[in-house]
């Protein structure tokens, strides 16, 4: 299995992908934002360089964090989410399953309007 990489002005993103998992590696320049959805499974997070700001849409309500290098962040199934880089950042996602994603309007709004 190949590696695709991507590269988009956000940063460059690597995705490795076989039939039970999905892993991702992805550059993120200061200021920009990723996501904007949510998955049918649990994806993990782990920060490699830099500093990051993670929404959750929960219980009709955002919920905000800033996470660093080293940490690991758990985001639930079913749980839209988005990702803004407070300064430029590298992270890794995975998931146990297949890439499948489902929009959250409002978060990709702000993806999409950067």
């Amino acid at each position: 299995m190949q590696p695709t990489i991507k590269h988009d002005p956000r940063g460059d993103m690597c995705f490795v992908e076989g039939n039970s998992y999905h892993c991702n590696v992805i550059e993120t320049k200061k200021g920009m934002r990723r996501g904007g959805h949510s998955h049918p499974c649990d994806q993990y997070t782990v920060i490699i360089q830099g500093k990051m700001r993670i929404m959750f849409r929960r219980n009709d309500a955002d919920d905000i964090m800033i996470k660093e290098p080293g940490e690991v962040i758990l985001i639930p199934a079913d749980i839209p989410h988005l990702f803004e880089a407070l300064e430029d950042s590298v992270f890794i996602e995975w998931m146990f399953a297949p890439y499948e994603a489902k929009e959250y309007p409002p978060y990709r709004k702000m993806v999409e309007n950067e």
